[in-house]
């Protein structure tokens, strides 16, 4: 699901490998060469408009892995399946054992050296609009690892420590909640991370900190229902519902 730390967990792993990371971003990818190059139009000295191949973050990690073959690098392919179900098709020899894409700088092919290693992750389900299906022939080509939030205790742990001047009690308060909607079998829908990690920062921002009272169920009305269909004072909308269950978490 959205905002379960994905992103965050390719570049850690990378990390503790000792491996270069790559990020790219697949939404941005409209033709099956656009993985490796992206024609774009540029001024000559003379005034001239021309157009060239510029290379992406990969090519240059490929070129890269070739120079230095000692290195080894983690291309991290993000919203693999926002892309042109087609032009994701073009990246596909690199993720078998033909080890290869096509070249459009060059018009031939580059071998994809055993150095390079490569990680996709995806939004998956029907709520998700603007992705395409990952058909099994390209899953084949990928160990699946399905990511699901953190317990509520991890939860608690990593935003304390991020956040250390906004109270626990308030973090555990926040945090129950957040589960409670996540966990809630009529609801049946997904609150990222980056909403209880907002609130921490609105929770520490000296507006609220100083305020009488508390704010945390005013600041949940918007980080957290804000973030579904209706509003939080609709009990038919989905943001309506997940309010319900706000109030029922913390007893307010």
């Amino acid at each position: 699901p959205q905002g379960s730390g994905k992103t965050v967990l390719a570049c850690k792993i990378a990390e503790a490998l000792g491996l270069d990371y790559i990020f790219f971003n697949c939404s941005a990818v409209y033709e099956a060469t656009d993985f490796l190059a992206t024609l774009q139009v540029r001024a000559t000295p003379a005034g001239q408009a021309e157009t060239v191949w510029v290379p992406t973050d990969i090519l240059r990690a490929l070129e890269a892995a070739h120079a230095d073959p000692g290195q080894r690098y983690l291309i991290f392919l993000d919203e693999f399946n926002r892309c042109r179900e087609l032009a994701r098709n073009g990246i596909m020899p690199a993720l078998d054992t033909t080890r290869r894409l096509y070249n459009p700088m060059t018009g031939s092919t580059i071998e994809i050296p055993d150095n390079v290693l490569w990680i996709a992750a995806i939004n998956n389900g029907a709520q998700f609009t603007g992705t395409t299906a990952v058909d099994p022939a390209q899953l084949d080509r990928f160990a699946p690892l399905k990511i699901d939030y953190p317990p509520a205790s991890e939860e608690i742990r990593l935003l304390a420590r991020r956040h250390p001047d906004v109270a626990r009690s308030q973090i555990e308060r926040m945090v129950r909640a957040a589960h409670a909607v996540r966990n809630d079998e009529a609801l049946r829908i997904d609150l990222s991370m980056r909403a209880t990690d907002e609130v921490c920062v609105l929770l520490g921002h000296p507006n609220f900190a100083d305020e009488d009272g508390d704010p945390l169920p005013e600041l949940l009305k918007t980080s957290f229902c804000g973030r579904f269909a209706g509003r939080w004072d609709d009990p038919a909308s989905d943001a309506g519902l997940a309010w319900q269950v706000i109030v029922r978490a913390l007893e307010l």
